[in-house]
């Protein structure tokens, strides 16, 4: 994105310009604007001055979704250039890309020119939403403890990565095609995301010296099966390992393990025209329409919404000038990389969207789960059906299934006991407004998990 030069200000915030929302709702942008524009103001409160090379970075970012990373909306890198806080900005989005029902919010740090986080946001600072001002709002950083003048390493650069190669430890070089895609991020805060195949992760990471790179253990992922060929399970163990990092040649090169390097580009890979065999989709259409897809040889099986009657599917695969069209009768799926055109009972729905973040849900109703939890720091997640809970845990290392007996229920609060077993299970489901403490998305109920002597806090819905 081109940086515009903004003229230095003293107003501490953060104002919506030229074709604002004007306390609107996300679900209404305004009609007809291709563009528009957020200026405002970082600061911070501490007396002490920015060096004259500092760095600013802003963000407007999508952080709706427990299981998938921020979507980022518009950014940009300032220099300071001898000035001090409040340091000004404007960034341009695309109304287009704000959708319902979703929570955005501004992300900002401030860097030496060597590198060094010296500032960065360390509370939600809420964008776009209804009853989220926007007008004199400032984006407000916390000091890191940083700027001390030590030696530390450049930022890693900003925006996607696409695995193109592995170095196994004692092995040459393996190219890795590009779909399926495994890919990683990092973001100026201190996190880092991704995806691994058919699953999304994200975690923190370090930079102590220059070259070197700590990822924090605690990183999460969704733990969705993907069908073969896969990597997934040894790119986040490799991820996870990860020491070094090294720019060479336009490539960025994370060291992990022995001798073992991940080879990452800028270039993204091409989407298969087909959905994989043995995947789940979920595309997300206008009025609040999903449906849900799963690939099979030559055909797909599409489960219909609710609100459109439900019903299950099995379309075959018919010829298309382009992209992959599945039909049934007056049943239609057409698929175009991300987007899809559904034609069902009736009606059309065109340029529906793939939506990731959604695949777990569905996946776990589909095998008869009834109930489904996630929590953090450490990752988990809980699956509850007609018979057992089972937990997942250690980024999908380890599962453990076991038996319950009668649920007991008092009041909003339903508890589930295992039976039997070398371990000790307690679920406690608790019908209360619940905000998962990565992307603050909303649950209905929360859920505390005894496993052993371990205590586990986390949100889940019913399905």
């Amino acid at each position: 994105m081109p940086l515009r030069a903004v003229a230095p200000t003293t107003a501490l915030a953060i104002t919506v310009v030229a074709a604002s929302f004007s306390g609107c709702a996300p679900s209404s942008p305004p009609a007809g604007v291709d563009e528009a524009r957020l200026s405002g103001t970082v600061l911070y409160r501490e007396r002490m001055a920015l060096p004259p090379d500092a760095i600013i970075e802003v963000r407007l970012e999508d952080v709706s979704v427990a299981d998938a990373p921020a979507d980022v909306l518009a950014e940009q890198t300032i220099a300071a250039n001898g000035r001090q806080v409040p340091i000004p900005f404007e960034v341009t989005y695309s109304p287009a890309r704000v959708e319902p029902n979703r929570r955005y919010a501004w992300r900002a740090a401030i860097r030496t020119a060597s590198g060094e986080l010296m500032f960065a946001t360390t509370t939600h600072h809420a964008a776009l939403e209804v009853g989220a001002p926007t007008e004199n709002i400032a984006i407000l950083v916390q000091r890191t403890g940083g700027g001390t003048g030590q030696s530390v390493a450049q930022p890693l650069p900003t925006g996607p990565w696409h695995l193109i190669a592995i170095e196994r430890p004692g092995a040459a070089e393996e190219a890795i095609a590009a779909d399926p895609a495994y890919t990683i991020e990092f973001f100026v805060d201190g996190r880092f995301s991704g995806r691994a195949h058919c699953n999304r992760y994200t975690g923190g990471y370090e930079q102590p010296e220059s070259g070197r790179l700590s990822i924090m253990p605690a990183m999460a992922a969704t733990l969705a099966a993907c069908p073969p060929p896969s990597i997934a399970d040894e790119f986040l163990r490799a991820v996870g390992a990860v020491t070094r990092y090294e720019m060479r040649g336009g490539q960025l090169r994370l060291s992990y393990g022995a001798d073992g390097v991940l080879i990452f580009g800028r270039s993204a890979p091409t989407a298969a025209a087909a959905p994989e065999v043995g995947r789940t989709f979920v595309f997300d259409c206008a009025d609040d329409v999903s449906f849900t897809v799963r690939g099979g040889p030559g055909e797909v099986a599409v489960w219909a919404p609710r609100s459109l009657g439900g019903g299950y599917h099995v379309l075959g695969m018919t010829v298309s000038a382009s992209g992959a069209r599945y039909q049934d009768g007056d049943a239609v799926y057409w698929s175009k990389g991300q987007l899809a055109t559904f034609e069902y009972a009736g009606r059309t729905f065109v340029d529906c969207r793939s939506n990731p973040s959604k695949v777990p849900w569905v996946d776990a109703a589909r095998r008869g789960a009834t109930f489904r939890a996630l929590g953090q720091e450490p990752a988990w997640n809980l699956e509850i059906d007609a018979q057992n809970l089972t937990l997942i845990t250690d980024l999908g290392q380890r599962r453990t299934e076991l038996a319950y007996s009668s649920p007991e229920v008092v009041g909003q609060k339903t508890t589930y006991r295992t039976t039997g077993g070398d371990h000790d299970l307690l679920v406690v489901i608790d019908r209360v407004a619940c905000a998962d403490s990565m992307s603050g998305e909303a649950f209905e109920a929360s859920v505390t998990v005894t496993f052993d002597a371990a205590l586990l806090y986390g949100c889940g819905r019913f399905l």
